[in-house]
């Protein structure tokens, strides 16, 4: 979760000594934003190739690039708020049969999903999910909380998918240098450095 203040802005940041990863952007920023406020999410794919991105609240962007960067936040009244991640492979990789364009147009406030869109995300994401009025009371219940458990978001199979990969990560590398890995899965999963319980 990064927030950037009035003001502030983050210098493009390389993925994985400059390899393209899968990426994304779960913008937080306030409903009135505009690109008149800067905080502009820039893509860089290669040295000539890049993109520009406004901010929307609500709005998740999957993307591959090889580094990102943050235009400084022109607005007084709140930070660029967001929540980025990166998954980095040793080769560039492509998202399956067109979720880059859908996560690209998606947006919970238009209304329902096209049925081709929806199609894509039935087999990723737990139909409860899906389902509209669901997706309402999510938004009204975060606004109030400002938090969300989302216990079974993603299919089972998509699930196990996404377990084994990460499990075959960490047999081969591990995370090392003094971090441990902590916490149960499905509550609160951290990484803690120094050697825990003794006041490091």
């Amino acid at each position: 979760l990064v927030a950037v203040p009035p003001g502030g802005h983050v210098f493009p940041q390389c993925f994985g000594g400059g390899k393209a990863g899968v990426g994304f952007t779960l913008f937080l920023t306030e409903s009135w934003w505009t690109e008149g406020d800067g905080g502009i999410l820039e893509l860089f794919e290669d040295d000539a190739r890049s993109s520009k991105i406004v901010p929307k609240g609500g709005q998740l962007y999957i993307y591959q690039a090889a580094a990102c960067g943050i235009t400084r936040v022109l607005s007084d009244e709140a930070p660029q708020l967001a929540v980025h991640g990166i998954f980095v492979q040793a080769e560039p990789a492509s998202l399956p049969g067109g979720l880059s364009e859908l996560f690209a147009s998606c947006q919970l406030s238009t209304g329902d999903f096209a049925a081709e869109d929806r199609e894509l995300l039935e087999a990723v994401i737990s139909p409860k999910y899906l389902d509209l009025g669901q997706m309402e009371w999510l938004c009204q219940k975060f606004e109030e909380e400002s938090q969300l458990r989302l216990p079974g978001f993603l299919r089972s199979d998509c699930l196990e998918k996404i377990s084994a990969a990460l499990r075959e990560g960490d047999s081969k590398g591990g995370l090392g240098n003094g971090w441990q890995l902590l916490g149960p899965v499905l509550h609160r999963r951290l990484c803690a450095f120094g050697k825990v319980g003794q006041g490091k």
